[in-house]
Protein backbone atom coordinates (compact mmCIF):
# COMPACT_ATOMS: atom_id res chain seq x y z
CA UNK A 1 0.00 0.00 0.00
CA UNK A 2 1.27 3.50 -0.80
CA UNK A 3 -0.04 7.01 -0.26
CA UNK A 4 0.43 9.45 -3.13
CA UNK A 5 -0.90 12.92 -3.88
CA UNK A 6 -2.81 13.59 -7.10
CA UNK A 7 -3.32 17.35 -7.25
CA UNK A 8 -5.20 18.22 -4.06
CA UNK A 9 -6.44 14.68 -3.53
CA UNK A 10 -4.62 12.04 -1.45
CA UNK A 11 -4.82 8.60 -3.08
CA UNK A 12 -4.10 5.24 -1.50
CA UNK A 13 -2.68 2.68 -3.92
CA UNK A 14 -3.21 -0.94 -2.96
CA UNK A 15 -1.13 -3.50 -4.80
CA UNK A 16 -0.10 -7.08 -4.12
CA UNK A 17 3.32 -7.86 -2.76
CA UNK A 18 5.71 -9.10 -5.43
CA UNK A 19 7.67 -11.13 -2.88
CA UNK A 20 7.38 -14.91 -3.13
CA UNK A 21 4.66 -16.32 -0.91
CA UNK A 22 5.72 -20.02 -1.06
CA UNK A 23 8.60 -22.00 -2.46
CA UNK A 24 9.62 -25.59 -3.20
CA UNK A 25 13.26 -26.36 -3.85
CA UNK A 26 14.98 -29.41 -5.27
CA UNK A 27 18.51 -28.20 -4.78
CA UNK A 28 19.45 -24.55 -5.14
CA UNK A 29 18.39 -23.49 -1.64
CA UNK A 30 19.93 -26.41 0.20
CA UNK A 31 22.94 -26.47 -2.15
CA UNK A 32 23.82 -22.98 -0.88
CA UNK A 33 23.79 -24.37 2.64
CA UNK A 34 26.50 -26.86 1.63
CA UNK A 35 28.94 -24.01 1.01
CA UNK A 36 30.38 -22.71 4.32
CA UNK A 37 30.61 -19.11 3.06
CA UNK A 38 27.00 -19.03 1.86
CA UNK A 39 25.83 -20.99 4.88
CA UNK A 40 27.10 -18.16 7.09
CA UNK A 41 25.28 -15.57 4.94
CA UNK A 42 21.94 -17.34 4.49
CA UNK A 43 20.33 -16.25 7.78
CA UNK A 44 17.97 -19.18 7.60
CA UNK A 45 16.23 -18.09 10.78
CA UNK A 46 14.95 -15.03 8.91
CA UNK A 47 13.25 -16.91 6.05
CA UNK A 48 9.68 -15.63 6.15
CA UNK A 49 7.89 -17.72 3.54
CA UNK A 50 7.15 -21.45 3.67
CA UNK A 51 9.87 -23.37 1.81
CA UNK A 52 9.49 -27.06 1.05
CA UNK A 53 12.54 -29.21 0.40
CA UNK A 54 12.54 -32.32 -1.74
CA UNK A 55 15.54 -34.56 -1.26
CA UNK A 56 16.58 -37.97 -2.58
CA UNK A 57 17.73 -40.72 -0.23
CA UNK A 58 20.49 -42.00 -2.56
CA UNK A 59 21.59 -38.63 -3.92
CA UNK A 60 25.38 -38.73 -4.16
CA UNK A 61 25.57 -35.49 -6.10
CA UNK A 62 24.15 -33.09 -3.50
CA UNK A 63 24.74 -35.29 -0.49
CA UNK A 64 21.51 -33.78 0.84
CA UNK A 65 21.71 -35.24 4.30
CA UNK A 66 24.11 -32.48 5.34
CA UNK A 67 22.87 -29.30 3.65
CA UNK A 68 19.18 -30.18 3.78
CA UNK A 69 19.37 -31.14 7.43
CA UNK A 70 21.25 -27.90 8.14
CA UNK A 71 18.50 -25.92 6.41
CA UNK A 72 15.77 -27.74 8.35
CA UNK A 73 17.57 -27.21 11.66
CA UNK A 74 17.92 -23.46 11.17
CA UNK A 75 14.89 -22.49 9.08
CA UNK A 76 11.62 -22.65 10.99
CA UNK A 77 9.67 -21.84 7.80
CA UNK A 78 11.18 -24.84 6.00
CA UNK A 79 9.82 -28.37 5.74
CA UNK A 80 10.75 -31.49 3.79
CA UNK A 81 7.83 -32.90 1.81
CA UNK A 82 9.56 -36.04 0.63
CA UNK A 83 12.84 -37.95 0.75
CA UNK A 84 12.31 -41.01 -1.46
CA UNK A 85 14.82 -43.53 -0.06
CA UNK A 86 15.58 -45.23 -3.37
CA UNK A 87 15.97 -42.05 -5.44
CA UNK A 88 19.22 -40.70 -6.78
CA UNK A 89 19.67 -37.07 -7.81
CA UNK A 90 18.32 -37.45 -11.33
CA UNK A 91 15.49 -39.87 -10.48
CA UNK A 92 13.14 -37.13 -9.31
CA UNK A 93 13.40 -35.52 -12.77
CA UNK A 94 13.13 -38.71 -14.77
CA UNK A 95 11.99 -40.78 -16.52
CA UNK A 96 14.25 -39.37 -19.17
CA UNK A 97 14.91 -41.19 -22.42
CA UNK A 98 18.12 -43.21 -21.96
CA UNK A 99 20.21 -41.09 -24.40
CA UNK A 100 19.18 -37.86 -22.62
CA UNK A 101 19.91 -39.33 -19.18
CA UNK A 102 23.30 -40.56 -20.35
CA UNK A 103 24.23 -37.16 -21.85
CA UNK A 104 23.13 -35.34 -18.67
CA UNK A 105 25.05 -37.75 -16.44
CA UNK A 106 28.21 -37.37 -18.53
CA UNK A 107 28.58 -33.73 -17.45
CA UNK A 108 28.08 -34.43 -13.72
CA UNK A 109 30.96 -35.07 -11.36
CA UNK A 110 29.01 -37.90 -9.70
CA UNK A 111 25.46 -39.04 -9.16
CA UNK A 112 24.07 -38.15 -12.58
CA UNK A 113 22.87 -41.56 -13.70
CA UNK A 114 19.45 -42.89 -12.75
CA UNK A 115 19.65 -45.07 -9.65
CA UNK A 116 19.44 -48.77 -10.62
CA UNK A 117 16.18 -50.29 -9.45
CA UNK A 118 14.56 -46.95 -8.62
CA UNK A 119 10.81 -47.39 -8.22
CA UNK A 120 8.94 -44.67 -10.12
CA UNK A 121 6.16 -44.87 -7.52
CA UNK A 122 8.55 -43.03 -5.17
CA UNK A 123 8.69 -40.13 -7.64
CA UNK A 124 4.91 -40.11 -7.94
CA UNK A 125 4.55 -39.99 -4.14
CA UNK A 126 7.05 -37.10 -3.97
CA UNK A 127 5.12 -35.14 -6.59
CA UNK A 128 1.92 -35.74 -4.63
CA UNK A 129 3.63 -34.52 -1.44
CA UNK A 130 4.67 -31.30 -3.19
CA UNK A 131 1.10 -30.82 -4.40
CA UNK A 132 -0.16 -31.29 -0.82
CA UNK A 133 2.33 -28.65 0.38
CA UNK A 134 0.88 -26.15 -2.07
CA UNK A 135 -2.70 -27.09 -1.22
CA UNK A 136 -1.92 -26.47 2.47
CA UNK A 137 -0.09 -23.21 1.80
CA UNK A 138 -2.49 -21.79 -0.77
CA UNK A 139 -5.70 -22.67 1.06
CA UNK A 140 -7.52 -19.56 2.19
Amino acid sequence: MAQIQVGDMPVTLVYPSLRPARSVTNGPFDALAADPVWRARLQLDKVGVPVDLLTAGRDTQRLPKFPSNHVLRHCTACTRSADPPGAGHIDLLSPWPAPVAKAAAAVQARGGYPEPGFDGHERDAAVEAIARFFVRQLAF
